[in-house]
Protein backbone atom coordinates (compact mmCIF):
# COMPACT_ATOMS: atom_id res chain seq x y z
CA UNK A 1 0.00 0.00 0.00
CA UNK A 2 2.01 3.08 -1.01
CA UNK A 3 1.80 6.30 1.29
CA UNK A 4 -1.22 8.30 0.01
CA UNK A 5 -3.68 5.82 0.18
CA UNK A 6 -2.51 4.75 3.92
CA UNK A 7 -2.88 8.54 4.61
CA UNK A 8 -6.40 9.05 2.85
CA UNK A 9 -7.41 5.64 5.30
CA UNK A 10 -6.40 7.68 8.23
CA UNK A 11 -7.90 10.88 7.48
CA UNK A 12 -11.23 8.76 6.08
CA UNK A 13 -11.10 7.01 9.58
CA UNK A 14 -10.96 10.20 12.22
CA UNK A 15 -13.00 12.15 9.33
CA UNK A 16 -15.17 9.32 9.77
CA UNK A 17 -15.53 8.38 13.34
CA UNK A 18 -14.51 11.52 15.01
CA UNK A 19 -11.45 13.04 16.65
CA UNK A 20 -12.79 11.89 20.34
CA UNK A 21 -13.39 8.17 19.18
CA UNK A 22 -10.07 7.54 17.72
CA UNK A 23 -8.05 8.98 20.77
CA UNK A 24 -10.62 6.86 22.98
CA UNK A 25 -9.51 3.81 20.26
CA UNK A 26 -5.89 4.24 20.44
CA UNK A 27 -5.98 4.39 24.12
CA UNK A 28 -7.80 0.94 24.27
CA UNK A 29 -5.35 -0.58 21.76
CA UNK A 30 -2.60 0.68 23.73
CA UNK A 31 -3.82 -0.81 26.93
CA UNK A 32 -4.30 -4.30 24.68
CA UNK A 33 -1.22 -4.07 24.11
CA UNK A 34 0.12 -3.70 27.61
CA UNK A 35 -1.94 -6.75 28.32
CA UNK A 36 -0.34 -9.03 25.83
CA UNK A 37 3.16 -7.53 26.65
CA UNK A 38 2.40 -8.82 30.46
CA UNK A 39 1.40 -11.99 29.00
CA UNK A 40 4.82 -12.23 27.13
CA UNK A 41 6.38 -11.82 30.52
CA UNK A 42 4.44 -14.08 32.00
CA UNK A 43 4.55 -16.64 29.23
CA UNK A 44 8.66 -16.40 29.16
CA UNK A 45 8.66 -17.19 33.09
CA UNK A 46 6.64 -20.04 32.71
CA UNK A 47 8.10 -21.36 29.77
CA UNK A 48 11.56 -20.56 30.73
CA UNK A 49 13.27 -20.69 27.36
CA UNK A 50 12.48 -19.49 23.94
CA UNK A 51 12.41 -22.42 22.14
CA UNK A 52 9.80 -23.40 23.97
CA UNK A 53 7.13 -20.45 24.23
CA UNK A 54 4.27 -21.15 22.21
CA UNK A 55 4.41 -18.76 19.16
CA UNK A 56 0.12 -17.44 20.27
CA UNK A 57 2.17 -15.13 22.44
CA UNK A 58 4.43 -13.39 20.10
CA UNK A 59 1.57 -13.66 17.13
CA UNK A 60 -0.56 -11.48 20.14
CA UNK A 61 2.25 -8.68 20.77
CA UNK A 62 2.62 -8.62 16.79
CA UNK A 63 -1.15 -8.26 16.32
CA UNK A 64 -1.51 -5.55 18.93
CA UNK A 65 1.95 -3.88 17.77
CA UNK A 66 0.47 -3.17 14.43
CA UNK A 67 -2.96 -1.88 16.29
CA UNK A 68 -1.23 0.63 18.30
CA UNK A 69 0.85 1.71 15.27
CA UNK A 70 -2.32 2.33 13.12
CA UNK A 71 -3.92 4.18 16.03
CA UNK A 72 -0.64 6.36 16.72
CA UNK A 73 -0.45 7.26 12.76
CA UNK A 74 -3.81 8.70 13.07
CA UNK A 75 -2.68 10.84 16.84
CA UNK A 76 0.20 12.03 14.12
CA UNK A 77 -2.45 13.44 12.06
CA UNK A 78 -4.24 14.81 15.19
CA UNK A 79 -1.82 16.78 17.16
CA UNK A 80 0.86 17.37 14.05
CA UNK A 81 -1.71 19.21 12.09
CA UNK A 82 -0.45 22.64 12.07
CA UNK A 83 0.71 23.88 8.77
CA UNK A 84 4.77 22.59 8.51
CA UNK A 85 6.59 24.26 5.18
CA UNK A 86 7.08 22.05 2.31
CA UNK A 87 9.79 19.45 3.03
CA UNK A 88 10.21 20.63 6.57
CA UNK A 89 10.79 18.11 9.30
CA UNK A 90 7.27 17.78 11.13
CA UNK A 91 7.21 18.66 15.09
CA UNK A 92 6.87 15.10 16.15
CA UNK A 93 9.54 14.39 14.36
CA UNK A 94 11.87 16.41 15.70
CA UNK A 95 11.21 15.96 18.95
CA UNK A 96 11.50 12.13 18.34
CA UNK A 97 14.88 12.61 16.93
CA UNK A 98 16.30 14.57 20.10
CA UNK A 99 15.09 11.94 22.26
CA UNK A 100 16.47 9.26 19.96
CA UNK A 101 20.02 11.26 19.92
CA UNK A 102 19.62 11.17 24.11
CA UNK A 103 18.40 7.24 23.84
CA UNK A 104 21.91 6.89 21.86
CA UNK A 105 23.74 8.80 24.28
CA UNK A 106 22.25 6.27 26.97
CA UNK A 107 23.18 2.93 25.11
CA UNK A 108 26.73 3.48 24.59
CA UNK A 109 27.12 4.77 28.51
CA UNK A 110 25.58 1.53 29.48
CA UNK A 111 27.01 -0.83 26.43
CA UNK A 112 30.36 0.88 28.75
CA UNK A 113 28.88 -0.52 31.65
CA UNK A 114 27.97 -3.91 30.62
CA UNK A 115 31.81 -4.03 28.86
CA UNK A 116 32.97 -3.56 32.55
CA UNK A 117 31.44 -6.79 34.24
CA UNK A 118 27.71 -6.90 33.35
CA UNK A 119 27.58 -8.25 30.21
CA UNK A 120 26.26 -12.00 29.26
CA UNK A 121 28.47 -14.36 28.32
CA UNK A 122 27.96 -14.78 24.19
CA UNK A 123 27.49 -18.37 23.44
CA UNK A 124 30.67 -20.81 21.76
CA UNK A 125 29.24 -23.51 19.21
CA UNK A 126 29.13 -26.52 20.86
CA UNK A 127 30.04 -28.47 17.53
CA UNK A 128 33.90 -26.30 17.44
CA UNK A 129 35.02 -27.39 20.52
CA UNK A 130 38.68 -28.18 19.90
CA UNK A 131 38.15 -27.19 16.39
CA UNK A 132 40.33 -24.80 14.53
CA UNK A 133 37.00 -22.63 13.85
CA UNK A 134 36.12 -20.09 16.29
CA UNK A 135 32.43 -19.10 16.37
CA UNK A 136 30.70 -17.39 18.59
CA UNK A 137 26.69 -16.59 18.62
CA UNK A 138 24.71 -13.60 20.07
CA UNK A 139 21.52 -12.02 20.08
CA UNK A 140 20.39 -10.39 16.53
CA UNK A 141 20.26 -6.61 18.34
CA UNK A 142 24.18 -7.23 19.58
CA UNK A 143 25.33 -8.84 16.05
CA UNK A 144 23.60 -5.51 14.32
CA UNK A 145 25.56 -3.03 17.09
CA UNK A 146 28.71 -5.54 16.02
CA UNK A 147 28.33 -5.67 12.29
CA UNK A 148 27.71 -1.65 12.39
CA UNK A 149 31.24 -1.32 14.59
CA UNK A 150 29.21 0.53 17.19
CA UNK A 151 30.12 -2.72 19.66
CA UNK A 152 34.20 -3.48 19.63
CA UNK A 153 34.02 -6.03 22.86
CA UNK A 154 32.21 -9.17 23.38
CA UNK A 155 32.42 -11.77 26.47
CA UNK A 156 33.34 -15.31 25.72
CA UNK A 157 33.70 -18.49 28.04
CA UNK A 158 37.45 -18.44 28.96
CA UNK A 159 37.64 -22.25 27.85
CA UNK A 160 36.47 -21.03 24.32
CA UNK A 161 38.60 -17.80 24.22
CA UNK A 162 40.51 -16.93 20.78
CA UNK A 163 44.09 -15.87 20.74
CA UNK A 164 44.96 -12.12 19.78
CA UNK A 165 45.18 -11.77 15.96
CA UNK A 166 42.92 -14.95 15.07
CA UNK A 167 40.04 -14.46 13.50
CA UNK A 168 36.51 -15.50 14.42
CA UNK A 169 33.30 -15.50 13.76
CA UNK A 170 30.09 -13.89 15.41
CA UNK A 171 27.03 -15.22 14.27
CA UNK A 172 23.58 -14.03 14.45
CA UNK A 173 20.32 -15.68 16.58
CA UNK A 174 17.12 -14.74 16.58
CA UNK A 175 14.38 -14.41 18.85
CA UNK A 176 14.23 -18.10 19.76
CA UNK A 177 18.01 -18.31 19.79
CA UNK A 178 18.24 -20.43 16.09
CA UNK A 179 21.31 -18.97 14.38
CA UNK A 180 20.05 -17.57 11.41
CA UNK A 181 22.72 -18.00 9.00
CA UNK A 182 24.25 -14.45 9.29
CA UNK A 183 27.82 -14.10 10.43
CA UNK A 184 30.47 -11.43 10.26
CA UNK A 185 34.23 -12.39 10.12
CA UNK A 186 36.43 -10.20 12.89
CA UNK A 187 40.33 -9.96 14.15
CA UNK A 188 41.00 -10.42 17.71
CA UNK A 189 42.81 -7.37 19.05
CA UNK A 190 43.31 -8.91 22.10
CA UNK A 191 41.75 -10.74 25.32
CA UNK A 192 41.40 -9.37 28.41
CA UNK A 193 41.70 -12.09 30.51
CA UNK A 194 41.68 -11.19 34.24
CA UNK A 195 41.32 -8.05 33.44
CA UNK A 196 37.50 -7.42 32.90
CA UNK A 197 35.61 -10.68 33.86
CA UNK A 198 32.21 -10.98 32.97
CA UNK A 199 32.42 -13.88 35.95
CA UNK A 200 34.93 -16.03 37.13
CA UNK A 201 34.48 -18.29 34.00
CA UNK A 202 34.54 -15.37 31.15
CA UNK A 203 36.68 -13.27 29.86
CA UNK A 204 36.43 -9.96 27.34
CA UNK A 205 37.32 -10.09 23.54
CA UNK A 206 38.09 -6.90 21.82
CA UNK A 207 37.44 -7.51 18.09
CA UNK A 208 37.83 -5.50 14.93
CA UNK A 209 35.50 -6.31 11.57
CA UNK A 210 37.70 -7.50 8.76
Amino acid sequence: MDKNTKNEILKGAIDTFGIDAQIDMAIEEMSELTKALCKYKRSVKKYKCLRTHPLGVFDNVREEIADVEIMLEQMRIVFDALEVPFGAQSFIDRIKESKLTRLAETVTETNKEKILGKEKVVAASPDDAGGSEHRYFVPFWEFAAIKRGERKYIAVKSEDKPEKGETIYIEETNFREDPTGKRVTATVWSVLDGLMLVNEDSVIVEIDII
